[in-house]
């Protein structure tokens, strides 16, 4: 078994208890819908599955995927999952089929779950949306449909013309990533889980270790838990320890959070002395990129009110001593908050995709959270 890819999902806090029960009670009522939302990796299709656990004998659970498909195509996509597109009914069209599987459905008695995953709601999807939900009506077809995506599914769906599907929603969430604490109990839960002892497999810093890279994404926690582990294989024992999770972590090409320099820093070649060089012309503005509200106010934050004044302008004719030339030279860049521009393993979770609060505590360098971490992390 390998635990952090079959362990089951890890329910980490009373309020994510209460909102799988929620989530479970709003999609076996036939004809409800639900939103949930949340950063890629973040667990949103772990979550539906665990809160059907309790159900799993009374419904059915069909995933459907149209992040990368057109519209046109959520139609096809049930019918295919519910097996009617065999047989003297491929020249039938799309609607008439529909709802011969939908009363097929309506008599087996179980509750179809239609899970959606999206990476946006556009006027053609949701006009697909309600022609669905209208159909599963006429046919009094025991059907209720789940909408996951980003966040920004619950600002479309607020939209004035959307008000028929916005008024059968009765459930919405935002998951967030785990903290600290909860990233250490879903390490040590998944350990378990497979069998193994936790204080034997892992070093007390690995947890702290382990969230300095993956921001307590669950998808990445796996990722970077599973390649530690096979290392430890590799080398024929020993324990998962903060050293060992930052060279897994280098070898993947993933950096910690704090430790995130421009993506555009590029070293400049040393000057000719020859001949002075000709003063650099002005470089067009870049383009930059849209900015969150979160990640702009994160940025004004970090802006001091009366800022220092500019260093000296330096010429050749004022040497630079080596003792403080070689310390320049070794200091590295400051680290900044995680924003859009990000290339790092979390460059994927933009900003609005975590709660406000959250994100301020975790990516602020003056906050304590974060300090703490850095120093957790620390192997010398």
């Amino acid at each position: 078994m390998r635990p952090f890819a079959d362990s089951p999902y890890f329910v980490a806090n009373p309020l994510q208890a209460n909102a799988l029960a929620r989530l479970r009670q709003a999609a076996t009522f036939p004809g409800g819908v639900a939103v949930l939302s949340g950063g890629p990796g973040v667990g949103k299709s772990a979550f539906v599955r665990h809160a059907l656990v309790p159900a799993d004998s009374d419904v059915q659970l069909l995933p459907v995927d149209l992040r990368s498909a057109e519209p046109a195509e959520f139609l096809d996509s049930i019918l295919d999952g519910l097996g009617a597109t065999s047989g003297g009914s491929a020249g039938v069209p799309v609607i008439p089929r529909l709802r011969e599987a939908l009363l097929a459905q309506r008599a087996s008695g179980r509750q179809l779950i239609v899970s959606l995953d999206v990476s946006g709601l556009n006027v053609d999807l949701a006009r697909r949306l309600l022609r669905f939900v209208h159909l599963c009506s006429e046919q009094q077809a025991p059907v209720s449909l789940i909408l996951k995506g980003p966040h920004t599914l619950h600002q479309l769906l607020d939209v004035p013309g959307l008000i028929q599907l916005r008024q059968r929603l009765s459930f919405r969430l935002k998951l967030r990533p785990l903290n600290l604490l909860e990233t250490s109990g879903y390490l040590r839960h998944c350990l378990t889980e497979s069998g193994a002892n936790p204080d034997e497999v892992m070093a007390v810093n690995a947890a702290a270790s382990v969230y300095l890279y993956v921001a307590g994404v669950p998808r990445l926690v796996n990722t970077l838990m599973d390649a530690a582990l096979g290392e430890v294989h590799a080398r024929k024992g020993g324990k998962i320890d903060a050293d060992l999770i930052r060279q897994v972590a280098e070898q993947l090409g993933w950096k910690p959070i704090g430790n995130r320099g421009p993506a555009d820093l590029v070293k400049k070649s040393p000057a000719s002395p020859a001949r002075p060089a000709a003063p650099p012309e002005p470089a067009p503005p870049a383009e930059l990129l849209p900015v969150s509200d979160i990640t702009r106010r994160l940025q004004l934050g970090r802006t001091p009110v009366n800022p220092p004044p500019a260093p000296p302008v330096e010429s050749a004719a004022t040497p630079v001593p080596a003792t403080e030339r070689r310390t320049r030279e070794s200091r590295p860049p400051p680290p900044v908050p995680m924003d859009e521009t990000d290339t790092g393993a979390t460059g994927m979770l933009r900003l609005e995709d975590l709660d406000e609060r959250f994100a301020e505590t975790l990516f602020s360098e003056d906050s304590g959270h974060f300090k703490a971490l850095i120093d957790a992390g620390k192997t010398d």
